[in-house]
């Protein structure tokens, strides 16, 4: 804390503007420069672009990036935005402190509040949920000089009783302009067959899940709610067609899963044909969506690749965790899933979980035993973590700082946390250290190696997996994530 304070003090001239702040804030270390995926902050993104429609003067600073936080050297803002993950709390109060204490009104945003039982004295203003509409007009009311007390007495009292803020019309968000550098700083985090992309363009299309997924939180999806909102089709394919007109190559979707709404799902890929647009794209999706439908309509409109939430080769941890009533079927959807996507050339990236409740040595060598058999491009390996709104668990890991998809905290003990992590090592391994796979990825993907950004990242990956868990769990900071599938 003592390092993240000092780069906090540069902030120290007095001058203020009435600019408004948009800070993602970010751990002060990810330990072992974890390789995660860097994506836009589409929220953020959406906030500054209304409240640069308003006539505001309104800067992003993304501490994601390398060297951001120079930016907070210049003339205090009047407002800052700070949105946080549940791993990086002490970062956030601690730059919100400081802004405080210079006179500008400070106001959370993110994962961080769903993690705060109350308000610490350093923030003016919290948002539960998502705030993409709701930010917009606090910030208005906050720049009109209205009675701060009041409207301070107002906000804390529906933090207070838990008052989810949602974005219910998601036609009123206009599309976001990206700056052209900002086309540059956030690559999806790995090679898609047959192309180097360089310049990436996030979309959205809906908000909420519908799935009532048990091991699933708030803390780490996309949206909030189950109920579904729905961005409609003429307007995705506008925001697709502004990008593409930017420079944009590639395009990620943002939905916690793309193809939940069928009809939805075939409109945008018929309206994508229809516009012309030629852009490879990359989405979430479950194995039980994949029907020839929509793995044709999918495939016709350029995606690449599918990031499917497989979760585990055991049956009765996926019928455990609520993904299915029947995990024989969820395991037969998975498969013959992935087939179809390959003949179509769409790249599958497994999402799969260790360290569920209650997980065996079975378990585990069914989710192996899975892994050999399926087709995949990619295995991403995620740690249960127990937080707080889990309906899993009996008992959740109290609300508490450095909870983080980054990081294991939902072990009781050593020795289960010390098993997880050696679990996830060895699938890692019998997956990636593989001749079959390098070749075949290789083949695939050797474009992208032609830069020295890409060899480093696939240095970061190496690293990742060859790592060693000899100490124990306290000495390696809990570090592994939950579920990240952007």
């Amino acid at each position: 804390m003592d390092n993240e304070l000092s780069s906090f003090g540069r902030i120290t001239d007095g001058s203020q503007s009435q600019t408004i702040w948009l800070i993602r804030v970010d751990q002060q270390r990810l330990d072992g420069e974890h390789p995660r995926h860097r994506h836009a902050p589409l929220d953020l993104l959406w906030v500054r672009q209304q409240v640069r429609d308003a006539g505001c003067p309104v800067e992003l600073i993304d501490l994601w990036m390398p060297q951001a936080e120079q930016r907070l050297a210049q003339p205090l803002p009047a407002v800052a935005v700070l949105k946080a993950d549940s791993g990086c709390i002490d970062e956030s109060q601690a730059l919100a402190q400081r802004l405080q204490q210079q006179g500008v009104v400070t106001i959370a945003v993110g994962h961080q509040v769903h993690s705060l039982r109350t308000l610490p004295a350093c923030w003016d203003f919290a948002l539960l949920g998502e705030f993409e509409l709701a930010l917009p007009e606090l910030l208005l009311h906050v720049q009109q000089d209205k009675d701060l007390l009041q409207l301070k007495a107002e906000y804390r009292q529906r933090l207070q009783q838990g008052v989810i803020g949602q974005v219910d019309s998601p036609d009123r968000l206009p599309s976001i302009v990206f700056e052209p550098q900002e086309l540059l700083d956030y690559p999806f985090s790995l090679p898609v067959p047959g192309r180097a992309i360089r310049r990436w363009g996030y979309v959205q299309t809906a908000w909420g899940c519908p799935y009532d997924c048990h091991h699933c939180t708030e803390l780490v999806r996309k949206s909030s709610g189950r109920s579904l909102r729905l961005r409609s089709v003429p307007q995705v394919v506008a925001d697709i067609k502004a990008l593409q007109a930017s420079g944009v190559e590639g395009v990620v979707f943002e939905d916690d899963t793309l193809l939940c709404h069928k009809e939805h799902f075939l409109a945008l890929c018929d309206g994508i044909r229809q516009a012309g647009i030629a852009l490879p794209w990359v989405a979430n999706a479950r194995p039980d969506e994949l029907c020839s439908e929509r793995v044709n309509a999918a495939a016709s409109s350029g995606a690449v690749l599918l990031k499917l939430g497989i979760e585990s080769g055991s049956p009765r941890q996926i019928e455990q965790i609520g993904k299915s009533r029947s995990g024989l079927r969820w395991l037969e959807q998975t498969h013959d899933g992935v087939l179809m996507m390959n003949r179509h050339g769409i790249a599958a990236l497994g999402l799969m979980m260790v360290g569920l409740p209650g997980e065996t040595e079975q378990d585990v060598a069914q989710s192996r035993s899975l892994l050999q058999q399926l087709p995949l491009h990619y295995l991403q390996l995620q740690l249960f973590t127990a937080y707080p709104d889990v309906s899993l668990v009996a008992k959740p890991v109290e609300a508490a700082t450095n909870q983080f998809h980054y990081r294991l905290i939902g072990c009781d003990s050593d020795a289960e946390t010390l098993r997880a992590l050696a679990d996830q090592q060895r699938l890692y391994r019998s997956f990636y250290v593989r001749f079959s796979w390098i070749a075949r990825h290789l083949r695939s993907c050797w474009r992208w190696y032609l830069t020295g950004a890409a060899w480093k990242r696939l240095f970061n990956y190496g690293r990742y997996i060859v790592r060693s868990f000899s100490t124990k769990p306290a000495r390696l900071g809990l570090t592994e994530h939950h579920h990240d599938t952007a």
